[in-house]
C-alpha cells in the first residue's frame, strides 16, 4: 500500500512542481500524470522516496495506533476524575507530537526526493539525508513540523475518536 500512495504522491508533487504557474487546458490530468510519468521516468518513479515513506508511515502509525489508546488508557487509569474526553484530548496531543516530530525529517527527504524525479540532486536516501544536513544542519530536517505536527494531531485526535465510538458497533456487526 505505501508503494502505490508513494507513486501516487510522487506523480502529484511532480505535477504541482511542472504546472502550478499556469493552467494547462489540454495538460495532463490526475488520471494521466502518474502513467505520463511512469513512462518517462520508469527507473525513478515508483521508487523516490520509497523507504523514507515506510519509515516515516511506520512511527506514525505507532504513534497514532500503538501510543494513542495505551496513553489514554494510562491516563484513565492513573487519574480517575479526569473525563474521558479530556484523556482523549491529552492521549491524542501527546501521541500526535510523538507520531510528528520523529517521522518529518523523513517526511522532508521524500518530499525532497520525489520532487527532483530525475534524482539530479537528491540521488538516494541516506545521500538526500546528508545533503539536506550540510545545507541546513538538522533545523533544515524539521522545517514545518509546527505545521505538520498540528496536522496529524488533529488527525490522531479523530482517528482515536473513531476509535472509542466503532470499537462496539464494528464488534457487534463482526
Amino acid at each position: 500500500q505505501s508503494h502505490h500512495i508513494n507513486s501516487l504522491n510522487t506523480s502529484t508533487t511532480t505535477r504541482q512542481l511542472h504546472h502550478s504557474t499556469k493552467f494547462h487546458h489540454n495538460g495532463p490530468t490526475l488520471s494521466t500524470t502518474p502513467l505520463a510519468e511512469v513512462a518517462r521516468n520508469a527507473r525513478y518513479v515508483l521508487t523516490r522516496g520509497l523507504l523514507s515513506t515506510a519509515v516515516r508511515d511506520t512511527i506514525y502509525v505507532v504513534g497514532m495506533l500503538a501510543a494513542t489508546p495505551r496513553i489514554q488508557h494510562i491516563i484513565s487509569t492513573q487519574h480517575p476524575a479526569v473525563s474521558d474526553n479530556a484523556a482523549s484530548v491529552c492521549a491524542s496531543a501527546i501521541g500526535g507530537v510523538l507520531a510528528a516530530v520523529p517521522s518529518h525529517p523523513f517526511d522532508v527527504i521524500k518530499t525532497c526526493m520525489q520532487g527532483d524525479v530525475q534524482g539530479e540532486k537528491y540521488r538516494s536516501f541516506l545521500q538526500s539525508g546528508s545533503l539536506l544536513l550540510r545545507e541546513g544542519g538538522i533545523a533544515r530536517l524539521f522545517r514545518g513540523v509546527g505545521w505538520r505536527t498540528v496536522n496529524i494531531t488533529l488527525t490522531v485526535y479523530i482517528a482515536n475518536e473513531c476509535r472509542i465510538r466503532l470499537s462496539d458497533p464494528i464488534a457487534r456487526w463482526v
